[in-house]
């Protein structure tokens, strides 16, 4: 296995603790996103990062990281009505994180609703206006609005 997937499934906050909700939030994250980055597509990473965010959840079921995750791999698999349920709890639960505003936008933008696409984007950027994807994110709504 090359270094990198090694380093994606290798899980090494989980295995400190194993408890640890958010570890599992953000390992299923980088797995959902990992197959942008190389050439092979989510068949084979979806169910590790399914598995890994609803460990996240069955630890705390109140994790906004973790409703997140699971919006994108909902996302991911083009189940959109329950996506969108999730990134709302998401939301709900962690109103500051910056991702979970991003999704909610890129979601409203699949749904054709164009106002909540931009003010998600605003919101994101407001909580993490250093960050480059957010900062895609949004300059992608914007285009997209405009269209």
């Amino acid at each position: 296995m090359p270094a990198y997937e090694e380093s994606i499934s290798g899980r090494a906050a989980v295995e400190l603790d194993s408890l640890y909700a958010e570890a599992w939030a953000g390992l299923a994250n980088a797995i959902a996103l990992f197959p942008n980055c190389i050439d092979r597509g989510w068949t084979e990473w979806l169910p590790r990062a399914d598995s890994a965010v609803r460990r996240a959840l069955a630890i705390n079921p109140r994790l906004g990281e973790a409703h997140a995750s699971l919006a994108l791999v909902l996302t991911y698999r083009w189940e959109l009505e329950e996506a969108r349920e999730f990134i709302e709890r998401a939301i709900e639960f962690n109103p500051n994180y910056a991702q979970g505003h991003s999704l909610r936008g890129y979601l409203a933008l699949i749904f054709g609703d164009v106002t909540q696409a931009r003010n998600s984007a605003e919101q994101a950027l407001a909580l993490d206006p250093r960050s480059v994807a957010r900062n895609y994110n949004a300059a992608i709504q914007y285009l997209r609005a405009k269209a």
